[in-house]
């Protein structure tokens, strides 16, 4: 196995000093386009590797951001951690990826463990426990940034979508096309943007001056399995609502299935809307109507928020809390209909 080339050697080989091979590697100024190059193509010729631990002792960082996530499979996590991932290479940074599964007490022994690993900053997506862990990272002044779960909170900064204003107009566009039996799958695991979801779903009701009926909201997992359970609660009642808004489209998905073994059309019967707009959403059968999250622009704008607060002049500190909240949009698609 070859031998790792260290500094000493890029710089006799360059014929330049040490400081200089140091400084090219750094992109600095002070060195010339042309040297910058002939350094970079040795380095590369030759596999050099930064020494991480030596860097982490002089710069007390050790350029790692750890990452927790509820599941890795969901669709709307992966496009987050995607785009976190890509900012994070840009600036030398590695990720360190630990699921929770949705468990808030599993969460805070993810971050807890991730601390003890000297990372520099936290990023967790999805959160279920958000501002419980607030005190143990100001405690030791390490930035923590939700995406898509704000908690209240001191030294909790996130990011995420205006779910108070995409559930108002999902179920707005629902009451515009005539339904007054709108029905709300919540996720009941979904904290801040659950609650927030269901403020919109209600809101959209007192401006339209209807009655909303409580029965038709109910809470499940966010899952295929929780969208499929849930719809089955609501086409059980003895007055089943004529649309249902789903907490996102997974369980929307999971909707279209219980709707069609009960041998209804979804949209001719029941209109289904979701929230996300995945991947998958403007190619089922009938598309689906949803709000657009703008997924890889929050994970972009969260790992920069964090790289921020770990910069060398903030040392861990910054703003005590500080909230992103990025509009949605309304797809509408062949899901939705007027009641018939």
């Amino acid at each position: 196995m070859r031998k790792a080339i260290s500094l000493k050697e890029i710089a006799r080989l360059a014929h330049v000093s040490h400081p200089t091979v140091s400084r090219a590697l750094k992109n600095s100024p002070l060195v010339s386009q042309s040297t910058k190059d002939l350094i970079h193509k040795i380095a590369a010729q030759h596999g050099y590797q930064p020494n991480r631990n030596a860097r982490s002792l002089v710069t007390q960082r050790s350029n790692s951001i750890g990452c927790v996530v509820t599941d890795i499979a969901d669709p709307f996590i992966s496009e987050v951690i995607s785009a976190v991932e890509q900012v994070a290479a840009q600036h030398d940074y590695s990720i360190i990826l630990t699921i929770a599964g949705g468990d808030p007490e599993r969460e805070m022994r993810a971050v807890r463990s991730l601390v003890e690993r000297a990372i520099d900053g936290v990023l967790v997506i999805a959160s279920t426990a958000g501002g419980a862990s607030s005190p143990y990272f100001s405690e030791r002044e390490i930035p923590i940034v939700l995406i898509n779960n704000h908690h209240p909170g001191n030294f909790v900064h996130s990011i995420g979508v205006a779910n108070f204003e995409g559930a108002r107009l999902i179920t707005e566009h629902l009451l515009e096309l005539g339904h007054i039996r709108i029905g709300y799958i919540g996720n009941q695991f979904g904290g801040e943007s659950d609650k927030d979801r269901v403020r919109g779903y209600r809101a959209a009701f007192r401006r339209a001056r209807a009655a909303y009926s409580s029965e038709f909201v109910i809470h499940t997992e966010s899952s295929l399995i929780g969208g499929y359970r849930g719809m089955q609660h609501l086409l059980e009642l003895p007055t089943r609502p004529t649309a249902v808004f789903c907490y996102d489209d997974i369980t929307a998905l999971g909707a279209y299935r219980a709707i069609h073994t009960a041998g209804l059309r979804v949209s001719k019967d029941i209109s289904v809307a979701g929230f996300d707009d995945l991947f998958f959403s403007s190619h089922l059968q009938p598309s689906l109507t949803t709000i657009r999250q703008p997924m890889r622009e929050m994970g972009e704008r969260a790992m920069r928020l964090l790289l921020e607060l770990v910069a060398p002049s903030q040392n861990g500190k910054g703003p005590k809390k500080s909230q992103i909240v990025i509009p949605g949009e309304l797809m509408i698609r062949e899901s939705t209909s007027a009641p018939s």
